[in-house]
């Protein structure tokens, strides 16, 4: 059996890799389109609380000298957890829209006293 590592030639890997960069790319546009503005705040938050603690204990899972296995699993964690972070920082929370009642002229128009004649 042959144990010597296997090469991919460049011009099989890079238009590959291309490829994938722009599939990601691709995803990561869709996805922040179909969520524009459609996820509440607060589950938002919540989401990047859980991305970036995942992201801390997977760190603290490959710097721990205990368990080899730890290392494997904190690796993945760190690797999920970021693509995660990719996908998550791209979408944008719904946000308290302006109506006339909150925006700054409609206030103003509201409370100004009546002209005297």
């Amino acid at each position: 059996m042959n144990n010597a590592p296997m090469f991919v030639p460049a011009y099989v890997f890079i238009p590959l890799f291309v490829l994938g960069v722009v599939i990601f790319g691709f995803s990561i546009w869709l996805l922040a389109t179909r969520l524009y503005e459609k996820l509440p705040a607060k589950p938002y938050l919540i989401g990047v609380l859980i991305i970036i603690g995942g992201i801390l204990a997977g760190v603290v899972m490959m710097f721990q000298p205990f368990v080899l296995e730890l290392f494997n699993v904190g690796f993945w964690f760190v690797l999920i957890f970021l693509i995660a972070f990719m996908y998550w920082s791209h979408i944008q929370p719904r946000t308290r829209r302006a109506t006339p009642a909150t925006r700054a002229e409609g206030v103003a128009a509201e409370t100004e006293p009546a002209a005297e004649e």
